[in-house]
């Protein structure tokens, strides 16, 4: 059923310098300069999302719709954990608008003052809707949460809400989401350990289940493990059991057929020993014989 998103198949045919487990990237998304573009697992890319330059995206994170992400040659690295919402603006270049020099990208570069720096949006960054990030900033600081509409000119410091034009502390963020994050690790690490317990488990239950049965000696008494449950069989049942057919009248023989067809089939089924075959030769030719059973050895 068709979503909106790159199937991982698709995903891998991009081209992207890497692309890591449980990502989900809009087919409407814009991507440029694929072979610079790292994107890590359980990442979502919403509609008309831009990615340009060299951009390296750590893991769960989210990338709201319209969102531009202009890494350039500096390149952006959004760390894990980091939440930006629709329409946002993180750039890693830009021009002087002072007048002192010419601008946009059709210029030469001789007649242009550009800014250029690598940016960082630290762990656990949440960037609300509409806000620009500038070059001079250098990224957000770790915890750092910006509210809508804010225009992030300079550094920011660890664990604070920034809000405004320009964008200015104005409060100190909660840490309780270190704790969260904490538990988050456990539980991942615990189901992860859970799934490649259980798929061990079972990988041992169908190994065992497809083990072939066999012995050495068909003439040992060394009993044989009965895969269909109920105990073991040994040889020396086998030979009863035969001898039942050879020395019984036909009235027997029809009951005796009727019993093995119920208890032995089964075992003989899942297990190649020679006795067991010879049980099955004679359940299948028993209703044509006319001679008595003894007169075929």
């Amino acid at each position: 059923m068709e979503n909106g998103f790159y199937s991982p198949e698709e995903l891998y045919k991009l081209g992207l310098k890497s692309i890591g487990k449980g990502v989900l990237l809009s087919k409407k998304a814009s991507l440029y300069g694929v072979d610079s573009i790292q994107i890590g697992n359980y990442v979502r890319i919403d509609d008309f999302v831009i990615l340009s330059g060299k951009v390296h995206i750590g893991d769960y994170v989210h990338i709201g719709a319209g969102t531009i992400c202009s890494g350039g040659d500096e390149g952006v690295e959004i760390q894990d954990y980091v939440g930006i919402s629709s329409g946002c603006k993180i750039l890693s270049v830009s021009d002087d608008y002072s007048g002192e020099s010419m601008a946009n990208p059709m210029i030469p570069a001789k007649y242009r003052n550009i800014t250029a720096k690598h940016l960082i949006i630290h762990k656990h960054c949440l960037i609300g809707t509409t806000s620009v990030i500038l070059p001079a900033s250098g990224g957000l600081a770790e915890g750092v949460s910006v509210g809508a509409l804010s225009l992030v000119m300079r550094p920011t410091k660890p664990f604070g809400i920034y809000f405004g034009i320009p964008a200015k502390r104005i409060a100190n963020r909660s840490k309780a989401f270190l704790m969260l994050e904490q538990e988050f690790l456990a539980d991942r690490e615990s189901t992860q350990t859970d799934s490649t317990h259980n798929t061990c488990k079972l990988g041992s239950k169908t190994a065992a289940a497809h083990k072939t049965i066999h012995t050495e000696n068909p003439d040992s008494t060394k009993e044989l493990i009965n895969p269909m449950g109920g105990g073991a069989l040994n040889t020396s049942e086998h030979l009863l059991a035969l001898s039942y057919f050879i020395f019984c009248d036909r009235f027997y023989q029809y009951l005796i057929y009727v019993a093995l067809a119920y208890f032995y089939y089964p075992r003989a089924h899942y297990a190649s020993t020679y006795y067991h075959t010879q049980i099955l030769a004679y359940l299948a030719l028993l209703p044509y014989i006319s001679t008595p059973h003894k007169e075929l050895l």
